[in-house]
């Protein structure tokens, strides 16, 4: 009986077996199956379409992948996809219980597509539904969304919230569709991650949960070739090996993670990967953990470094050894260094068995197509893994009946085993060829209708490309090219460079001319990015190309993309690049039969380097699409190296170390080869210019030592290289050497070196392309060759017509491989060419060529200008003995008479920000004086987003008007608009130039604005070309914007009969800048005149003191810094070729500040950032000259001699600045340099009403003005009528306060720290010194995504206790990309009427006046009709997070515009005005980046400081969230994280104390505790857990701090007036009753205006935790604040309020609340699932103790014998 009773009866165990069966039939019930539109586009037997999938393998298929277009709709992105569709859902009508889902994803600009459409309620919508329409038109049955991932990669942190939101909503909207149309609910899945951090990041784990019908999660990619050794891809387990995060690095973890943060177990579906991550190892070790480098080789079907598909890894088995890792449950094999992680069968089937005990929803397969799903490769049948896995988990078998997908042995496989390199024929299908390399086989297909001829195949070198470029028609002298130079004869091909890709994906121009140069002539770089994103983009561009080449009469199309997947290109890009050339195929062959006419030839310019080749193309389909590949084989070596180095050699040299050993034409060519490029198409480039180097020792050969580049040459005049005919010019004084081992020549002189080709070089690499069979050269670029015989005195094309010849051509007959078109229009592709190079007709002209006279005419001729005998409209600038042909303006002649006059102009500058400075500081142009200075320049208009010319100001056409009436009074005066600014942290001019029609729309625009405003011309302040975001190419562009807006000018002089507008610019000093930014001579001839910015030199940027604007260097000055004055600068600018006339010389009316650290106060003393702000400037680092001149009056004054420059200080304050005596210095010093002029920087700077220096009006600019010899001005002038301002002094000896100003009762003094602040009332208001109460406002925050918290913490404006305070603030609201007023929220409207302000999106709204205009009146239309009293603006912050500097500037001007708004409507509608208040940051940081503080207070109601978030998990050790004051603990800058510092620095700064609202928050920091330490300060690493209710990491709501508190030990810390408390790791600094009753004690001694709670739905707001009450936090402040209010009844605005805050009243009903089921229920309990008694549509999930609450989908109840939601 014993031995019966321990051993089951087969009954018994046949039992057993059946319910394991039904219990995995329950749980793995999903057998989701993905598939992916690019495996159509694989090899041979590897190409999978729809055709290929077994309807009865899967439970759901996943058609992978669609995407989302810039309108927010759902896109196919092949452009098969359609076909595909169609023939994956016919597979239902054979297995009509298979389901389809379509899934979503990819990347625009590197950025995942989910990003712009979820961020606004608007987007989700119209995305849901095309969406749905979409779906239902396919006849798929669901929608699976693969974001990767919300929060990372460039998406937003917030993003988390929104991906919920789409959830809700799309949950939402497939019921009622559903519903509506009578048809059964879509299916609604996710793919997500799997590592830890992704998942806190990227989801809110139980909503997505409840709103998805199952999650399938990625769970491989955990280890691959970006480590540094061997791990596999999907371990079930984790390994011994693993340390810190990797020990959750596998399935286990990923899937006890996301139990653990509340996912439905019966919902996640368990990722099983049909691929393996492959490595390169680089030692002896094999095993797992063996050091490697990289991937192994790609897959000769997937072509994809990194992985293999298993049928790769199949037939890589059968040579190499395969292991297993029992720890980890999967397998791993090697073979020489190559090594892969991969999953079998057994692995398979453990993971089936482990997911099935845990009661998974199923198995998510990606993909079916990286099976073997032809049964082609293992010798398993098809599909082994997948069929493996379907039985592992328990299905049913198959239908017997079920057709196997029909499949041919790949003949790909082993075909070019012991066969040597080269083309045959595939007997099989005429139309496709193999290519055999290395024992590599590659499929080719020949373009549609050909066929592959094996006679052909031989013929080579049969193509002589040669680029031409649109821009060396700018060149001076015998450098320029145009079409008219090209020899007809001299090339089989003609490349035009450059055409480009409008913002509209449009094929367009870049130049003015280029369609002239297009008919003298008869390929293009392009904007691509944007472009090949979608189909859409690619269909538009594939059009307009064709039409645009036919058009111009191409033949062609070359595309120049640097590169694809690089440089900003996404790396899916590189696929991106195929499809545009396999759709660009089709169109061409479609198009030539459409019109009878030969098919257009299609090239690219391709990368040398192999780095770039695996990220930028999947070479065997590239080939296989085009006509030709130019291989760009140069710049493999240039100054960017330390070393000398050749251009373009042939071969390594013994020099080359690590990846320079590739940096080769033998090493490119040959891995091109390698990856599969046809031989016959491969063009080797041949370079017509050299890279150049400036030695820095002896040493002259290869490998020499260097640092950046030789002097640019004479006409290309780009550092870093020089033409060929540059180069002649170059070895008559240079050395000459041959490098045999490249097989290229190199040349020096002084320090200059050269690596060049010659005809030798030329010769060789000619010689060794044809012994590769390669199919031809490829010349960059025509124009670099000396085209007219003028330098190298070997005739006209040197280089090009040596390489012709030495190409040596064998004509072949011409009968294969054609389209079957006549003779005449022949066009072969395989290796057959059309009848080659003939011999060059005998009777052709030479081009007309004339030797140049710039070459050597400025030889031993003194710096200086020169007339050209030849030409009067042009005239030699001789500097350092170089000749510049300089260009007079059309129009005019050159004078020799007239080159001595200088200093004819004083440029004066006025800037319209400064008519918002306080008191005696404001200036308009009311202040100018018409008769100081020759021309005004107003400062700053912008560019709109229209590249139209645009205002800045609510009132510049009113102050246009002011400053052009002065001409009454002086007509000589001349008055010019600059225009500049940024736009999202970056230029306004850079999209505008970008394009040739942003530049005719600015033009155009420019002309008629400055004409209808009356100015006479135009200043362009672009900082600076090819700078701070602005792309290298931008000084070109500028050149180009110049050279257009000159021909314009004159163009519209003549049509209207007017003098020329004029045009100048304002440039920047440094020689870095001027490389970078300018083509000097180019600029310099196209304007009237230049301003250098000669000032900035030195600032508080620096660590030491130094002068703003010093006219020598000093004997301190070291490195860069010896350029970095007056002298250097403008010598440089002339020696870069610019015209000394049009010169302007930049005089400063400020001085730069510093603090200084030492008692040292000379120059060169040791600082640390700005002094003070001045008080009407208001802007850290500088004074302007008036406030200097207050300074001065304690100050110390001394003379910098060797600098020509004074400079002051006191105490720690210290300025260098300028006076009298350095305006005469610098006057006298530019005269006798003979320069134009001198532009002042800027008159509002000056002490223009003569109130502060004691020396009259405009003191230094009309010692300017006579220093520059100007004749003496009208005595009959009238002076501007100013006022002496009453700020000046008041405050000396006064306490801090505000003081009435007797003189105007609209406006008050505030006095702080002995300086005085000039603050003005709102319109309609006086100041009443009676009312200078404080703490009058409890402004209380709540936001709308806590109406989404679980249970208790679910909040909604129906929690709101009306008397608790005096105002509520319901965030958040956005602002759309109209910049309308635009609810966040589906159900906003409902929750204001149920509350009865606001985080926007501000940085485009404040760009331009329209924005603020749209917003504004969108604003109050929308605050009136939803019936608030109020809009906050809780901007998070000027300047910082992606907004540009300028917006702090832009936030007052919203301020301003946006509180005379409200007093208008106000008065309009006979109603009270609406509040403004806006919510600030505390950190001094950003209070000095994002506010002009003064101004800020003066417009707003309120400010809710922002006064918590000092301290938390981002930091190493404990801090409080909120503390009252410093700690002894704290240093550095954490010394004022604390209240006390926050609210004293708004206050120095100029902010009234009663608005300042101090902010309370109703929340806690949490850190998790790495020691035993337990205090302020103790050792941490990250947060602690996130709470059950807010479920976001980092913080507790206090009710959740409550529940933290029942088990925790809770410590004061008493010098910062705070609690915290901790158990366990977890740590938490939070408020408590007695911290606010200390910080309310404490803004009431300080005055100020009242408190800000963030936010009340984080306070125990239904009395169900703390039991103290409901607001037990709110109602503490409350009571504290208001015990001892007195009522008012009079209403003002400066510390005045309405009758104080009575009592609540006591009839008051408090909200309605039931204590929260979810908190303890699950204490106890087993993991697992519980009904709700409550309520049948939410049930508990109980895991680990913690409780969820999960909500059916609409229309379900929780059903618990399934433990699954029904139907009722």
């Amino acid at each position: 009986m014993s031995s019966l009773s321990l051993s089951p009866s087969p009954c018994l165990t046949a039992l057993a077996l059946g319910v394991l069966l039904t219990l995995q039939m329950v749980s793995s019930t999903k057998l989701v199956c993905y598939m992916t539109n690019w495996a159509q586009y694989r090899p041979g037997a590897g190409k999978f379409t729809p055709a290929n999938v077994d309807p009865y393998l899967c439970t759901h298929v996943v058609y992978s992948l669609a995407t989302i277009s810039y309108d927010n709709q759902l896109v196919t992105t092949e452009w098969t996809d359609e076909d595909m569709y169609k023939q994956l859902n016919n597979l239902k009508l054979t297995n009509p219980n298979m389901k389809t889902l379509l899934s979503v994803g990819g990347q625009n600009n590197g950025v995942s597509v989910f990003v712009p459409m979820v961020f606004t309620p608007e987007g989700r919508k119209t995305f849901i539904r095309s969406a749905l329409t979409f779906l239902r038109a396919h006849n798929f049955d669901g929608l699976d969304l693969a974001w990767e991932f919300p929060g990372q990669n460039g998406s937003p942190l917030d993003d988390k919230q929104r991906f919920t939101a789409l959830l809700r909503e799309l949950r939402s909207a497939i019921m009622t569709e559903a519903t509506d149309n009578k048809k059964p609910p879509l299916l609604l899945s996710i793919k997500v991650g799997a590592l830890r951090s992704t998942v806190d990041i990227a989801y809110e784990v139980p909503e997505v949960s409840s709103e998805v019908d199952f999650i399938s999660i990625m769970s491989y990619d955990y280890h691959g070739a970006w480590e540094s050794r061997t791990g596999h891809n999907s371990p079930l387990f984790s390994s011994a090996l693993d340390t810190g995060s990797h020990l959750h690095h596998n399935i286990e973890s990923t899937v006890t993670y996301w139990l653990d943060k509340g996912a439905d177990a019966d919902k996640l579906l368990l990722g099983f990967p049909t691929y393996g991550r492959t490595f390169r190892l680089t030692t002896s070790a094999t095993g797992l953990g063996a050091p490697s480098k990289g991937p192994a080789d790609a897959g000769p079907y997937t072509k994809t470094a990194g992985f293999w598909s298993y049928y790769e890894v199949c037939s890589f088995t059968t040579s190499g050894t395969v292991s297993w890792i029992t720890e980890q449950k999967v397998p791993y094999a090697f073979h020489g260094n190559s090594w892969v992680g991969f999953d079998n069968k057994e692995s398979y089937a453990a993971k089936a068995q482990w997911l099935s005990a845990k009661n998974l929803g199923g198995a998510s397969v990606w993909t079916l197509d990286l099976d073997d799903f032809g049964g082609s490769f293992c010798g398993d049948g098809a599909y082994p893994l997948v069929l493996h896995l379907r039985n592992s988990l328990g299905f049913p078998p198959k239908p017997t009946t079920t057709p196997a997908p029909t499949t041919t042995p790949d003949p790909i496989k082993n075909f070019c085993v012991g066969r040597p390199d080269g083309l045959y024929p595939n007997p099989a299908d005429a139309t496709t060829y193999f290519q055999c390399f290395r024992g590599n086989t590659y499929l080719h297909s020949c373009q549609p209708g050909l066929v592959y001829h094996d006679t052909c195949k031989c013929l080579s070198s049969t193509k002589l490309v040669c680029y031409m470029t649109n821009w060396a028609q700018y060149r001076p002298g015998a450098g320029r090219f145009t079409s008219a130079n090209v020899d007809p004869y001299l090339c089989t091909h003609v490349v035009y460079s450059l055409a480009r890709i409008s913002h509209d994906n449009k094929l367009v121009t870049i130049e003015w001319n280029d369609e002239d140069m297009y008919r003298l002539l008869n390929n293009l770089k392009l904007t691509f990015v944007p472009m090949v994103s979608t189909p859409d983009s690619r269909r538009t561009f594939i059009r307009s190309a064709l039409t645009f080449l036919r058009t111009h009469n191409f033949d062609g199309l070359d595309l120049a993309w640097e590169f694809p997947g690089q440089n900003g290109s996404p790396l899916d890009d590189k696929q991106r690049f195929t499809a545009l050339l396999r759709e660009l195929r089709s169109a061409i062959m479609t198009e030539a039969t459409d019109n009878k006419k030969p098919p257009l030839l299609l090239s690219i310019k391709v990368g040398a380097l192999r780095s770039t080749v695996d990220i930028a193309y999947e070479v065997p389909e590239v080939s296989s699409q085009v006509d030709f590949i130019s291989i760009m084989s140069y710049d493999y070596h240039g100054a960017w190296e330390s070393r000398t180095g050749h251009n373009s050699p042939l071969f390594s040299s013994a020099l080359d170390t690590g990846s320079h050993l590739h940096h080769n034409i033998e090493s490119t060519v040959t891995y091109w080869l390698d990856k599969g490029a046809d031989a016959d198409k491969l063009l080797l480039g041949f370079p017509t210019y050299g890279r150049t180097f400036r030695l820095t020792t002896s040493a002259t050969g290869l490998g020499a030592p260097s640092n950046g580049p030789a002097n640019a040459g004479p006409y290309t005049r780009e550092p870093g290289f020089w033409s060929y005919y540059e180069l002649c010019s170059f070895p008559t004084n240079g050395t000459v050497s041959w490098i045999t081992e490249q097989k290229v020549p190199y040349a020096f002189h002084g320090n200059s070196w050269v690596g060049f080709d010659n005809k030798e070089s030329y010769a060789a690499k000619a010689q060794w392309l044809r012994t590769k069979n390669l199919g031809g050269a490829s010349v960059w670029t025509l124009d670099m060759d000396d085209f007219g015989g003028s330098f190298c005195g070997d005739g006209a094309y040197p280089l090009v017509l040596h390489l012709r010849n030495s190409l040596g051509v064998h004509l072949p007959p011409h009968s294969f491989c054609t389209y079957g078109v006549p003779d005449e229009h022949l066009l072969q592709y395989v290796g057959c060419v059309p009848p080659g190079f003939t011999p060059k007709p005998t009777t052709t002209p030479a081009p007309t060529t004339t030797p140049d006279p710039n070459r050597n005419f400025c030889v031993g001729r003194p710096d200086g200008l020169y007339p050209n005998p030849a030409d009067a409209n042009t005239f030699f600038q001789c500097s350092n003995g170089h000749t510049y042909r300089q260009r007079c303006q059309p129009g005019l002649v050159y004078d020799n008479a007239c080159k001595c006059l200088s200093s004819t102009k004083l440029v004066c500058y006025i800037t319209n920000w400064a008519q918002y400075r306080p008191g005696a500081g404001k200036f308009t142009p009311a202040n100018v004086d018409p008769y100081l200075c020759t021309h005004v320049v107003y400062s700053l208009a912008t560019i709109g987003y229209d590249n139209q010319l645009a205002t800045i100001e609510w009132n510049d056409e009113d102050m246009y008007k002011l400053l052009n009436n002065l001409k009454l009074t002086n007509p000589n005066m001349k008055t010019l608009l600059s225009v500049g600014g940024q736009a999202n942290g970056v230029s306004v001019f850079v999209p505008m130039v970008f394009t040739p029609e942003g530049r005719r729309t600015f033009i155009r625009s420019a002309l008629t604005f400055v004409r209808a405003h009356n100015f006479d011309g135009l200043d362009l302040a672009w900082e600076f070309p090819g700078q701070n975001g602005s792309p290298l190419d931008d000084k070109q562009r500028f050149t180009a914007l110049l050279r257009e807006l000159r021909s314009a000018i004159m163009t519209e002089a003549t049509d209207n009969k007017k003098p020329p507008l004029l045009l100048s610019i304002k440039a920047g000093a440094l020689r870095s800048t001027v490389d970078i930014a300018y083509e000097v001579p180019e600029v310099s001839s196209e304007v009237d005149f230049i301003s250098i910015m000669s000032y900035d030199f030195h600032g508080a940027w620096e660590t030491r003191t130094g002068h703003n604007s010093p006219l020598f260097s000093s004997a301190l000055d070291t490195g860069s810094h010896v350029y970095h004055n007056i002298e250097s600068t403008v010598t440089y600018w002339l020696d870069k070729g610019a015209d000394a006339d049009k010169l302007l010389l930049g005089f400063p009316t400020y001085g730069r500040t510093f603090r200084l650290t030492t008692s040292a106060t000379g120059l060169g003393a040791p600082s640390n950032g700005p002094a003070n702000a001045g008080p009407y400037t208001q802007t850290a680092g500088f004074w302007s000259y008036y406030e200097v001149c207050s300074f001065l009056t304690s100050a110390t004054v001394s003379w910098i001699t060797e600098q020509k420059v004074p400079y002051a200080f006191y105490g720690n304050s210290w300025v260098g600045f300028d006076n009298k005596e350095s305006y005469a210095a610098k006057a006298q010093w530019l005269r006798a340099k003979n320069l134009g002029g001198a532009s002042v920087y800027t008159m509002d700077m000056d002490d223009f009403g003569g109130f502060f220096c004691g020396d009259g009006a405009y003191p230094l600019v009309l010692h300017l003005r006579n220093s520059l010899g100007f004749p003496p001005k009208p005595t009959t002038t009238p002076g501007p009528t100013t006022t002496r301002d009453p700020i000046q002094n008041f405050c000396v000896g006064r306490p801090d306060g505000l003081y009435p100003n007797p003189a105007d009762a609209t406006t008050y003094f505030q006095c702080f720290h002995g300086n005085t602040y000039l603050q003005r009332c709102q319109p309609g208001l006086i100041f009443d010194n009676a009312c200078k109460l404080s703490s009058t406002k409890l402004v209380c925050y709540i936001t709308n995504w806590a109406q989404y918290r679980p249970g208790a913490g679910k909040f909604t404006p129906a929690n709101v206790d009306p008397y608790l305070c005096t105002h509520v603030v319901y965030s958040l609201a956005t602002i759309g990309y109209d910049n309308q007023l635009a609810t966040i929220e589906w159900n906003d409207e409902d929750m204001y009427k149920l509350l009865n302000n606001l985080k926007l999106t501000f940085v485009p709204m404040v760009f331009t006046p329209e924005g603020r205009r749209t917003f504004i009146r969108s604003a109050l239309t929308f605050v009136r009709a939803h019936n608030f009293d109020g809009l906050d603006l809780a901007w998070e912050f000027p300047g910082q997070n992606g907004s540009p500097l300028d917006d702090k500037q832009r936030f007052t001007v919203l301020l301003r515009e946006l509180r005379s708004a409200i007093m208008t409507e106000a008065t309009d509608n006979k109603k009270p005005p609406l509040l403004l208040s806006i919510k600030a940051g505390a950190l001094r940081s950003t209070v000095d980046i994002a506010y002009e503080v003064p101004e800020v207070s003066s417009e707003v109601d309120f400010i809710s400081i922002m006064s918590y978030d000092y301290h938390g998990a981002w930091e190493s050790r404990t801090g409080h969230n909120s503390p009252l004051f410093s700690s002894a603990l704290d240093t550095g800058s954490h010394v004022y994280h604390n209240i006390e510092s926050t609210m004293t620095y708004w206050l120095d700064k100029g902010a009234d104390a009663d608005k300042l609202l101090l902010g309370f928050p109703t929340y806690g920091r949490t850190f998790r505790l790495t020691t035993s330490a337990t205090g302020l300060g103790a050792p941490s690493n990250g947060p602690a857990n996130a709470g059950p209710y807010t479920q976001t990491a980092g913080f507790w709501s206090y009710y959740e701090v409550c529940s933290f508190l029942t088990s925790a030990t809770v410590s004061w810390i008493t010098e910062q007036k705070v609690p915290y408390a901790f158990h366990g790791n977890s740590w938490v600094g939070f408020d408590n009753k007695e911290s606010y009753a200390a910080k309310a004690q404490w803004l009431r001694a300080k005055n100020l205006g009242g408190a800000s709670v963030y936010t009340m739905d984080m306070d125990d707001f239904g009395g169900f935790f703390c039991g103290d009450g409901a607001y037990p936090l709110v109602s503490t402040y409350h009571h504290m604040l208001f015990a001892v209010m007195v009522s008012l009844m009079n209403i003002c605005y400066v510390g005045c309020v309405p009758p104080g805050f009575p009592p609540k009243p006591t009839t008051t009903p408090g909200p309605t609340t039931t204590r929260d089921p979810i908190q303890n229920f699950c204490v106890g309990r087993p993991d697992g699932l519980y009904p709700n008694p409550a309520d049948a549509t939410t049930y508990f999930q109980c895991f680990h103790g913690n409780t969820y609450l999960q909500r059916c989908q609409p229309g379900l109840i929780f059903n618990n014998a399934c433990k699954c939601c029904n139907y009722p």
